[in-house]
């Protein structure tokens, strides 16, 4: 029981410490926001900000797919590394249920790969 306590004091300590920030970022931005001439510009590649453009564009969702599709495949390396530093431990049953989890995960990457998710030219696109 003495784990759980430790574990909701540290969680506590986290949501304090977090409001905390917001709070002080909410109070002092307003003082070190610069909204200069410069800082309002063209960027360099020529993409107006978005303070100057008060209608909101269209976001393309390729940005969107090829985030989601890093922080899926980057989770699955955060699972890859304990199964290394582990695996004289496993056996052959950690081995084979690993191996499961690597043919998941290439099938589901050439399901991407073939409906042209990852390709960026949208002529090249397959629905």
């Amino acid at each position: 029981m003495f784990e759980y306590i430790i574990i909701f004091k540290f969680t506590l300590l986290i949501i304090f410490l977090t409001l905390i920030m917001f709070s002080l970022a909410n109070l002092f931005g307003s003082f070190f926001i610069n909204n200069s001439i410069e800082k309002n510009s063209v960027y360099e590649c020529g993409f107006d900000t978005f303070s100057l453009n008060p209608i909101i564009k269209n976001f393309e969702i390729e940005f969107l797919l090829i985030a989601l599709l890093f922080l899926i495949f980057d989770l699955e390396i955060m699972l890859l590394i304990p199964w290394i530093l582990f695996y004289s431990h496993l056996g052959i049953f950690g081995y084979l249920i690993f191996l499961i989890f690597l043919i998941i995960l290439l099938i589901g990457f050439l399901i991407e790969y073939f409906r042209g998710i990852l390709h960026w030219n949208l002529a090249i696109k397959k629905n």
